[in-house]
This record gives C-alpha cells, structure tokens and sequence, in this order.
C-alpha cells in the first residue's frame, strides 16, 4: 500500500489449532529455530542462492517433499525473564540428531548454560 519494495523472505509462524491454523508473528527475517528446521528441507545449494540474489536474479528453490522436520528449543528456567544459568547440559550422541546451540559456554569440558535460550533439537522423520 505504500508503494516501498521488498526484497527477501516473509515468515510465517503458524500454530495447529482445534479451529485451524492460526498466525502467531509474521517477521521478515529468519530467527535461530526458524531457520535450523527450515533449511534441512532445502536441497538447493545455499550458496548459490546467495550469488542468484546479489545478481537481482529469480531464484527457484528445490525442497525435500518426503519427510517431516522437527525442532525444540530448551530454555533455561525462568526464561524470558529472569533465568537460570550454570546448568550442566546434556550431551547428544544420536547421529540421527542436529542440535544448534546457544546460549551455552564451556566449563571443565562440559557445555553450561549461560543464556535463555540454550539449544535446538533438530530431526527428520519419514511419518
């Protein structure tokens, strides 16, 4: 309506109602979770995206139509507000997982929480 252009992404956060779908934000960016679930779906080449958008050209995307991707964010105790900091977090052996971390530090060899956010737990699934 204000005549400005864009360029980039319109994210979508949705949520699975008893009425249907419902929106819960819609942000013109990528956040942590949003993007470490997202973009195991994606089987074109990252970087080759980026260099089709800096030359102002279309790019078609290609996604992984079987499967299910899933992701949960752990926060600390208390958070957003004020939270819990020095828990020992646990390790991740399964190969069949991807866990994104951050707000963690290193503490004699063990990752401690240092943050709100601490990780994301990221699988595939075929149902």
């Amino acid at each position: 309506e204000l005549g400005r252009s864009f360029t980039g992404v319109l994210y979508a956060g949705l949520i699975a109602t008893k009425e249907g779908p419902k929106v819960i934000e819609f942000n013109a960016r990528f956040g942590d979770p949003e993007t470490q679930v997202v973009l195991s779906r994606l089987k074109s080449d990252f970087a080759q995206v980026f260099d089709v958008l800096f030359e102002n050209r279309a790019v078609e995307l290609k996604w992984h139509q079987e499967g299910y991707n899933v992701g949960v964010v752990v926060a600390a105790a208390g958070y957003p507000e004020e939270y819990e900091t020095g828990m020992v977090l646990p390790d991740f052996l399964e190969e069949e997982l991807s866990v994104y971390y951050a707000g963690v530090s290193s503490n004699n060899g063990k990752l401690v929480g240092t943050g709100g956010r601490l990780y994301l737990v990221e699988a595939y699934g075929e149902t």
